[in-house]
């Protein structure tokens, strides 16, 4: 019998796949929207915010979240930095910036605090996550 891939791991793929297009697809190929000086640091805050939210479920292993946390911060981390390494270095219309990669740690941050307090052992990580409430 084939097994299915679990969604929990599906999500942070396409998620990543988005990130990839938001970061690195040329500026002048995307909206420009600026609601609020500084808008730009609240959208890298956001994006890695749900990364570290789905790669901590996607790691969870044995209801082991310290692990979980652990390898989702890493992961969510250096991609945070590297994109930002790629926009300087790979393209002519973007700027990766230090303070880019601060919202973008802030967003991690955020977003595995976010899951130990807010999804962790709830409905929202049974449904959205299939994950099993701790016996």
């Amino acid at each position: 019998m084939q097994k299915f891939v679990k969604l929990r791991f599906i999500y942070p793929l396409i998620w990543y796949a988005l990130i990839l297009y938001a970061l690195l697809t040329p500026s002048n190929k995307l909206p420009d929207i600026k609601l609020f000086v500084h808008f730009d640091k609240l959208v890298h805050f956001s994006i890695f915010f749900v990364f570290a939210v789905l790669l901590s479920a996607a790691f969870l292993k044995n209801k082991q979240y310290n692990r979980s946390y652990l390898f989702a911060g890493i992961v969510a981390f250096i991609n945070g930095i590297v994109f930002e390494l790629l926009q300087k270095y790979t393209t002519t219309t973007r700027s990766g910036s230090f303070d880019d990669a601060i919202a973008n740690t802030l967003g991690v941050l955020f977003g595995l605090l976010f899951y130990h307090f807010v999804i962790r052992d709830k409905y929202l990580e049974r449904i959205f996550f299939r994950i099993d409430k701790q016996k």
